[in-house]
């Protein structure tokens, strides 16, 4: 994988996967909307499972699409089949040279068409807005949570070349990208929107119209209108601060839904009580 180089540190909490972590992803994933998390709750690990769960429903998608595309090459090849055992003994005779001439050719082609077919290629899920803190948080939390998986998700700086990013692009690596290098890609077809998966906007507290995620959900839509649409944000003060903060962003990510994650939520709560930190106080004298 070939990217930015990762610090060594960061300030982004890692925290181990907790079970409304999972009630977060799963609501996200059946519902397009905005989830909005406390402060310290963990987005970094929010954010890696989100990743991965959304890139396994685009796997799952795409191998029903090509079982569905080989089964109605298989219905039209026994329709052309059955055809053939009609044809005329005259007309069988004069044309059993032809056949066998390009039985070989086809043969050969639906071969390959078969091994293509088995290589399920996703489409590609691409993760915006998220600062260089968060993506490196993430990417080590996908790589703790998942390390089995051969490839941690591609951080698309300017430094990645554009053969890289169409090579990841083209076998459905997850990829965080600027929010600039998206819009170019989407704007230049070397991203098609149809071969996009679907947005996951890291800062979704700060989108509008006027910026650049909320440009590039607008290009993303305007061409794809079934790929989804997931934001996330810890920072519920900025989301709701501002005059239809929330109202705002979720109009310029094209969402109608918006959950909210507070420390005293039951089932947050639940999971934090049991582990409550030990305070110790130190006084000087």
């Amino acid at each position: 994988m070939t990217g930015k180089e990762r610090p060594k540190s960061s300030s982004v909490l890692s925290v181990p996967s907790l079970e409304f972590h999972e009630e977060i992803v799963s609501e996200l994933l059946s519902k397009d909307g905005i989830a909005v998390l406390a402060e310290g709750l963990g987005l970094a690990t929010v954010l890696a499972m989100t990743i991965k769960k959304s890139h396994e429903e685009a796997t799952r998608i795409e191998t029903r699409r090509n079982e569905k595309m080989r089964l109605f090459e298989e219905k039209n090849n026994e329709k052309e089949t059955i055809g053939e055992e009609f044809v005329l003994p005259a007309a069988a005779a004069k044309t059993a040279t032809t056949m066998q001439t390009t039985m070989q050719t086809t043969t050969s082609k639906k071969e390959e068409e078969n091994n293509n077919n088995n290589i399920v290629k996703p489409k590609v899920i691409v993760i915006v807005g998220a600062s260089e803190t968060l993506r490196t948080a993430t990417i080590r939390e996908y790589e703790r949570l998942y390390s089995e998986v051969a490839h941690a998700p591609l951080d698309v700086t300017a430094d990645v070349s554009m053969a890289i990013r169409a090579r990841n692009y083209a076998i459905g690596t997850p990829c965080f990208v600027t929010s600039r290098i998206f819009a170019v890609d989407l704007l230049a077809n070397r991203l098609p929107a149809e071969n996009v998966a679907g947005m996951i906007v890291a800062n979704a507290h700060s989108v509008e119209d006027i910026s650049g995620e909320g440009f590039c959900a607008r290009l993303f839509r305007e061409k794809n209108r079934r790929g989804f649409m997931r934001g996330l944000t810890d920072r519920p003060y900025d989301a709701s601060k501002a005059f239809e903060g929330v109202e705002r962003s979720m109009k310029s990510l094209f969402v109608r839904n918006v959950t909210f994650w507070p420390r005293f939520r039951m089932n947050v709560k639940s999971c934090l009580d049991p582990h409550e930190p030990n305070v110790v106080e130190l006084r000087q004298e």
